[in-house]
């Protein structure tokens, strides 16, 4: 089923939305339902200002191919809203303080 499925990660600030629910502006992907090697990403400025300095909440959602093709996703991402099944993969919040997560 790993080639079924295109992986994309979602970041927003935290709040009391279920991460099902809700826009995420910034979505990384698509990345193959596989063992990734680590993939480092530096924000842009406007990226952390979107953020804010508060928790932020990381969303590994699974999108079905169609026709073994990868659906492109729309920004800002609504998972809810979107014109084919989200899989909530998983999903991780991390305080954010300045520049560092902790």
């Amino acid at each position: 089923m790993k080639n079924q499925y295109d992986v994309y990660v979602g970041v927003r600030q935290q709040s009391a939305t279920p991460v099902e629910q809700g826009k995420y502006q910034l979505v990384f992907g698509p990345y193959h339902l596989a063992n990734q090697p680590r993939i480092n990403y530096s924000l842009t400025a406007d990226e952390r200002k979107m953020l804010g300095d508060k928790c932020v909440v990381f969303t590994a959602f699974g999108i079905a191919k169609l026709n073994g093709k990868t659906i492109p996703l729309t920004r800002p991402f609504a998972p809810n809203e979107f014109e084919h099944p989200v899989n909530v993969f998983n999903w991780a919040s991390l305080d954010f303080h300045g520049t560092r997560f902790r």
